[in-house]
């Protein structure tokens, strides 16, 4: 400290190094008695400190200007507080069959074999069962209930009889597994984008079990399979071509799950996972409650082949059996369940032959008609395992040696039956038919 000239007292740096430091930061006063301050400085910032500081600065000028942000941020956390709530509210409703699944043997059988080699899968590449999946443990909650909850709400059905007369709950339905089916033949890269359009779309983590029929292999065909973690199926008879009906009855004949869905290798998801949710939960309430088959290619992919307009006025007509409607059960009074595609008034025009099942926003639309109205159709469809096998895997094996008629063998078979099969379909459908390689 020193006292100038005029009396003002001030504080100098001890260090020598003054242009390091702080020159001076001080006080005096003057000779009527009041002070001042004086700060001056004089400093070298080394690379890292400016870096530092400068770092600082960007985070303190991303909060302020944030802070105008604050209102959709806490909407965001408000969204995520109300869904993670909805979530554990249907935990605690369903904890009983959630404990009961947890405490079943398969479930112990796969914790171990997960402990004892680092992960889900053997040393082999299989499970205990000899399957790289594990279905969903026995009365536990099924995968796509699992990706759907807290929305596993039991739809409202138009009580006619085409919906289904089954009394089913929510505890019932999210009970039921699905297993995807699919089949091929020398059709790698339909087969490729088919099943990458699974993935994306989220279709393979609904599934309690992936299986898949090649016919005539190659090993392109067994690396797909294999990448996609299907379950495979092969033959050597017939020169490993066995046609679709008994590669179908082969496959649902080896799954345990509740529900099957079939797929041939061309259709590609074309829906959002939330959309395939709850398309897929629409069509299993629709089989809890007794219809035999749920189709899931609808108007998105129509009209296309397989899909035809029968609305169209051209001749010859692109679709059959377009008469009055008055009653089923013979060719030339079949009525085409394609109409549903095109005609605005089809439930006026059906005469009470076709049946509105389910409406948004509640559920997906979905409409509901008699095997008598219908062929059979390799297209996506839904049905129980043990529907198929009781009426349907016969006619499937039917003419093993020249097996390439499984669609019209199955109309021939179900267009007498008494009572008919119940047949729905989604009217938007979430798979679009898409061939590459024939």
């Amino acid at each position: 400290m020193y006292t100038d000239g005029l009396g003002r007292q001030a504080y100098l740096p001890s260090s020598s190094n003054e242009k390091d430091k702080v020159r001076a930061v001080g006080c005096f006063r003057t000779r009527d008695g009041r002070y001042h301050i004086n700060i001056q400085t004089s400093t070298t910032i080394g690379t890292g400190k400016a870096i530092f500081i400068l770092l600082i600065g960007l985070m303190l000028f991303s909060y302020l200007f944030g802070l105008g942000n604050n209102s959709a941020l806490r909407k965001r956390v408000t969204e995520l507080e109300r869904a993670m709530g909805k979530k554990l509210s249907w935990v605690l409703q369903h904890q009983k069959l959630i404990r009961k699944a947890l405490s079943s043997n398969q479930f112990n059988e796969l914790n171990n074999i997960y402990l004892n080699t680092g992960g889900p899968i053997g040393p082999n590449g299989l499970h205990a069962d000899g399957r790289r999946h594990l279905l969903t443990p026995p009365d536990s909650v099924s995968k796509l209930a699992e990706n759907l909850a807290p929305n596993t709400q039991i739809a409202n059905f138009d009580d006619h009889y085409l919906c289904g007369e089954n009394p089913i709950t929510e505890a019932e339905t999210i009970r039921k597994t699905l297993a995807i089916v699919a089949i091929t033949w020398r059709a790698p890269l339909s087969l490729r984008n088919s099943m990458e359009s699974w993935r994306r779309g989220g279709l393979l983590d609904l599934v309690d079990e992936r299986m898949i029929f090649i016919n005539s292999p190659s090993e392109e065909d067994y690396a797909i399979a294999n990448e996609y973690d299907f379950d495979i199926y092969t033959t050597q008879e017939h020169d490993g071509n066995i046609m679709a009906g008994p590669a179908l009855a082969y496959l649902v004949g080896n799954s345990t799950a509740d529900y099957i869905l079939f797929m041939e290798k061309d259709f590609v998801l074309s829906a959002d996972k939330p959309t395939t949710m709850r398309e897929l939960y629409t069509g299993v309430q629709h089989l809890a409650r007794g219809v035999d088959v749920y189709r899931l290619r609808g108007k998105t992919d129509h009209p296309a082949e397989g899909m035809p307009d029968c609305c169209a006025k051209v001749e010859p007509p692109n679709c059959p059996y377009n008469s009055g409607w008055k009653s089923a059960g013979y060719f030339q009074d079949h009525m085409n369940w394609l109409y549903i595609f095109c005609d605005p008034n089809i439930m006026e025009s059906a005469n009470g032959r076709v049946a509105h099942c389910t409406s948004e926003p509640n559920a997906p639309d979905s409409y509901c008609f008699t095997s008598g109205e219908t062929n059979w159709s390799n297209n996506p469809v839904i049905f129980p395992r043990e529907w198929f096998n009781n009426r349907l895997r016969e006619v499937a094996f039917r003419d093993w040696e020249r097996n390439n008629m499984l669609e019209f063998n199955v109309m021939m078979e179900w267009l007498p039956w008494r009572p008919p099969a119940k047949v729905c379909v989604s009217f938007q459908g979430i798979f679009t038919h898409v061939e590459i390689d024939q």
